[in-house]
């Protein structure tokens, strides 16, 4: 452009220093003006020549670069694409093939992407590739790969599982099938426990069942809330056993530390002084080592409350098998 980056930001030249261009008195003046229009020409002519040395140099690098017509598919680079998928490695290098809409300048397309894409549609030639048109037309790769999607949204990868392993150890060691089997078991719970709020005016089937005659509506009746029993029955089940087995992990994890810090409190008890005539750095690993014990001891609280709710549950489902018991007889009369 031929501008200063003054010029470019303000819209007028920097004067470096008022001069009118009329002769002046003083011959130092002169004298100064004249080396500092040198120096700056000077200047000028080094950075052209360092302009034009790079030139050549890149020029032998670089290829000349294709040129697309608007109308024309071309694949898409998946190079600074973030592609939800479970492997980079193995995730396609071209996506598409794309329609070119519009040329921003001879070295910048914009693309008709899809609407789920949501980025910015120009790319540089570097990142297309001319899609070549085959006996039956231009080669279709199908319907390309979800972008992450950034705003946070459920994005189509995420809902088939394509969780990758950063993320699967971030959650705990949890593999992608105990993710998803988890969910299912709590979606199915919320659709029993709304099922039962539905149906509390009919009372509870330990007083109902008694009482109801042998007929085929109520055999009828029994086939599903038999079915309904058995179901909830095996989620409680299941999601007892993932408890036990979590607080058993968080337990062994729990004693691991206790061990650590003991040890550590006993090493700095065998040096002999006392905490007020410790040093510094023995001052604060004793006072680090107090916290980390007031912390695993309301954890240690936590984990005994949830071990209550673990004895509630395992009470309820031996009601829930006497009830399924109850049921079972009744099958046994009405066949």
């Amino acid at each position: 452009m031929g501008l200063t980056p003054f010029q470019c930001v303000l819209g007028y030249q920097l004067p470096l220093f008022p001069w009118s261009g009329e002769p002046s008195d003083v011959p130092a003046v002169e004298e100064w003006y004249r080396r500092s229009q040198e120096v700056w020409e000077r200047a000028h002519v080094r950075l052209q020549r360092a302009v034009c040395r790079q030139r050549i140099q890149a020029d032998r690098r670089c290829r000349p670069h294709p040129s697309y017509q608007v109308g024309q598919k071309v694949w898409l680079s998946t190079r600074n694409l973030c592609l939800k998928l479970s492997c980079r490695k193995l995730s396609p290098k071209f996506i598409g093939p794309f329609e070119i809409i519009h040329q921003v300048n001879p070295v910048a397309y914009r693309l008709r992407l899809p609407v789920a894409y949501r980025i910015y549609p120009t790319f540089h030639v570097s990142l297309l590739k001319p899609a070549h048109p085959s006996a039956g037309g231009v080669t279709d790769g199908g319907e390309p790969p979800p972008l992450l999607d950034i705003e946070g949204t459920c994005s189509p990868g995420l809902q088939a599982g394509l969780i990758t392993a950063p993320v699967a150890r971030g959650l705990g060691g949890m593999t992608i099938q105990d993710l998803q089997d988890e969910l299912c078991t709590q979606r199915d719970l919320n659709e029993l426990l709304q099922r039962e709020n539905s149906a509390g005016s009919l009372g509870s089937p330990p007083d109902c069942f008694p009482y109801l005659e042998l007929n085929k509506d109520n055999f009828h009746y029994l086939q599903t809330e038999n079915e309904q029993q058995t179901k909830e029955l095996f989620l409680l089940r299941k999601t007892l056993e993932e408890m036990e087995l979590r607080m058993k992990k968080q337990k062994q994890t729990l004693s691991v530390r206790d061990e650590s810090i003991k040890k550590l409190l006993e090493m700095l008890q065998e040096k002999g002084p006392t905490r007020s005539g410790l040093p510094d750095e023995d001052g604060l690993r004793v006072c680090r080592a107090e916290d980390m014990l007031g912390h695993l001891g309301d954890i240690q609280e936590l984990k005994e409350k949830e071990n209550k709710h673990l004895i509630t549950k395992n009470q309820t489902i031996y009601e829930l098998d006497q009830v399924q018991e109850q049921i079972n007889m009744h099958f046994e009369k009405l066949l």
